[in-house]
């Protein structure tokens, strides 16, 4: 602690955690032995911050147009496994000659968004299996979450294993089971009217997909949409011009039913105490760290317990500003792993309800992230001056709110970009709140 008008300097364990009985004892010999006049300014980066890690029950990942794949072993909370279920529609060709047209093949065809996280340089697999049960949401919710899943046939009905080059538009073609291909082309020459439509197809033919992969090393992102990013294809050919390639599309359908569900496995880490039934561990017993990983089920909650002790510094405060300074850990991000762009923080109820974004003197607080991957030494700021005023005057416990960051959407929803923040004491701490004051003795 700092006074800035008179320049003397006072001892910073007056408001090292803003301690009470530290205040009490000390405020009379503050008054009358340094200042001299009847107010002064405080400069104050000692507040304590309490860092914890909390369990999201659930995030949507329904409708968002991307499928997610693969298995990532990150090194800080564990290893992520990501699979994807999808509904496909009527054949686009309805019609076909059962006297001059012969069977090829099925497969499935995705295209890849160029999103990525793991290990490049290996080879990547894409096995695909047939839903036992129709996709469909659960009473009273309108989405489907990461946390979601539906029975299939734990037989593959096809596989594909080979690289990926994810800044390439290359498309996988994933060569499907000839029995279902056959059983489709059938019923296209000979019960068209049993899959003209989408519910028709889907209830006599196909409940629908789930796309998973076995490969450890990476996780990659496909299109997912209703267009031409994902779908099946039937290959056939006449007997008539046999160098005519035919082909027949099952686009996907119910978009809003599309969904990724991720796994996450943190046994061999500190993060595995956090869960469903112990949704909130201090960074004390994560080794000092906390992370915000949403598909993994992982948010950073912050609480300033002592702040109401700034009331003890004299007998009126009056808050200046306040600045949360934000610092991610030291590799916890690269290039190709990169820090993102805003870092949103609300306030909260319970472990995780958001009340509401934070604003300060310039909007929403998004973190005025400053990027240096050079010396590792980015850094996300914010203006918590008049959340610092409303926590001095809440009128109780409950009134009061605690913060936590978050990822814009649709980062939040669809990426497994994550942010480490490691709160160990040191020079340049990885959390730190300051904050200036006039404190009027008189």
């Amino acid at each position: 602690m700092k006074i800035l008008k008179k320049k003397y300097a006072v001892t910073a364990l007056i408001v090292l955690n803003i301690l009470a009985t530290s205040c009490s004892n000390t405020q009379s010999d503050i008054g009358n032995t340094f200042f001299q006049s009847h107010s002064n300014i405080l400069s104050i980066d000692t507040v304590t911050v309490n860092m914890s890690t909390v369990y999201l029950d659930s995030v949507r990942t329904s409708g968002m147009g991307i499928a997610l794949l693969g298995s990532y072993d990150d090194s800080v909370y564990g290893i992520n496994q990501s699979s994807t279920y999808l509904q496909l529609g009527a054949p686009s060709v309805q019609s076909i000659s059962s006297v001059t047209s012969v069977y090829d093949s099925l497969c499935f065809v995705l295209l890849p968004n160029r999103y990525y996280v793991g290990d490049t340089t290996q080879n990547f697999n894409v096995t695909v299996y047939r839903l036992n049960q129709l996709l469909g949401l659960n009473p009273n919710e309108a989405v489907l979450f990461n946390t979601s899943s539906f029975n299939y046939n734990p037989a593959p009905i096809g596989s594909w294993t080979g690289r990926l080059y994810p800044h390439l538009k290359d498309t996988v073609s994933v060569r499907l089971s000839d029995q279902l291909g056959n059983t489709l082309f059938s019923a296209i020459e000979f019960s068209p009217d049993r899959l003209s439509t989408n519910n028709l197809f889907i209830n006599n033919y196909l409940d629908g997909l789930m796309l998973s992969s076995n490969t450890s090393s990476a996780i990659y992102g496909f299109l997912a949409s209703g267009d031409t990013s994902a779908y099946m294809r039937l290959f056939y050919h006449s007997n008539l011009n046999a160098k005519a390639e035919l082909y027949t599309d099952f686009y996907l359908t119910n978009n809003s039913l599309q969904f990724n569900h991720i796994s996450t496995n943190s046994n061999n880490t500190p993060f595995a105490q956090i869960n469903s039934n112990n949704k909130m561990v201090n960074a004390v017993q994560t080794n000092r760290r906390s992370v915000l990983q949403p598909l993994s089920n992982y948010a950073i909650r912050l609480s300033f317990p002592y702040l109401q002790n700034l009331e003890h510094l004299g007998r009126y405060v009056k808050i200046i500003s306040a600045q949360l300074t934000i610092r991610p850990e030291a590799g916890t991000y690269t290039f190709n792993r990169p820090l993102p762009s805003s870092l949103p923080i609300c306030a909260i109820e319970n472990y995780y309800t958001v009340l509401d974004s934070l604003t300060g003197s310039n909007g929403v607080e998004h973190g005025n992230p400053v990027m240096d991957h050079v010396y590792n030494n980015s850094a996300y700021t914010y203006d918590l001056t008049q959340y610092v005023i409303n926590q001095l005057q809440a009128a109780n416990d409950y009134s009061k709110n605690d913060l936590m960051l978050t990822f814009p959407y649709p980062s939040f929803n669809t990426t497994f970009q994550q942010f480490v923040v490691n709160n160990k004491l040191s020079a340049n701490p990885g959390i730190q709140l300051s904050i200036q004051a006039v404190v009027f003795t008189e």
